[in-house]
């Protein structure tokens, strides 16, 4: 099941050729679901959590904006390489790839593709592959530390939209743990490329 969050968005080449074939393999990617309790419940899940993403999209961004955008030390990962310019051009792209993100990992099935996309997700904030989606020149490279630690930010925020949408505790707890797996699991990809060979 495709969700689209725009019909066009630049950069956005998920199943594409150009997508580079992560160095993980299946049985790789089988252990790492096992070691993360991933479950056929949580898959379950990840469609129920995609629609509510879907009914709160734009407050889920703005919050997730409004996070980055109110730290001057993660902000600065999205001006020009001198470090003066906020590339406008360049944030609102981000944000487009990072909502058609929200709805993909919700959506798109757990498979060799979608391992692809988020090892080039990764590579896309590191000396590799920064600001080439957009043809910008920004800030070089996001340190690693950065990308685990926004594993709870980016978690946190959906809670909130659960407890309004579902009155049972028991059923927000249970779709609060799927979606803070899916961080950790999407940011193990994100964070392949940051190692050496062999490393990760």
């Amino acid at each position: 099941m495709v969700e689209l969050y725009k019909p066009q968005i630049k950069g956005y080449v998920y199943g594409k050729a150009e997508v580079p074939k992560a160095p993980i393999s299946k049985e790789e990617l089988k252990l790492l679901l096992d070691s993360a309790l991933w479950t056929q419940e949580d898959e379950e899940n990840r469609k129920i959590i995609g629609e509510v993403i879907k009914e709160n999209m734009s407050d889920m961004l703005n919050q997730i904006v409004s996070y980055f955008g109110s730290r001057d030390y993660l902000i600065y990962y999205f001006k020009d390489e001198r470090g003066e310019t906020t590339e406008t051009e360049y944030v609102n792209n981000t944000v487009d790839r990072l909502a058609q993100w929200l709805l993909d990992i919700c959506f798109r099935p757990i498979d060799e593709n979608f391992v692809n996309y988020q090892y080039l997700i990764g590579i896309r904030h590191t000396f590799d592959g920064k600001g080439k989606a957009d043809n910008v020149k920004t800030i070089p490279h996001i340190p690693m530390r950065y990308m685990i630690t926004c594993i709870f930010p980016v978690t946190a925020v959906i809670r909130s939209f659960l407890e309004r949408k579902f009155d049972d505790p028991k059923i927000v707890e249970k779709l609060y743990d799927t979606w803070f797996k899916l961080q950790v699991i999407t940011t193990a990809f994100f964070c392949a490329h940051y190692t050496k060979e062999g490393w990760w």
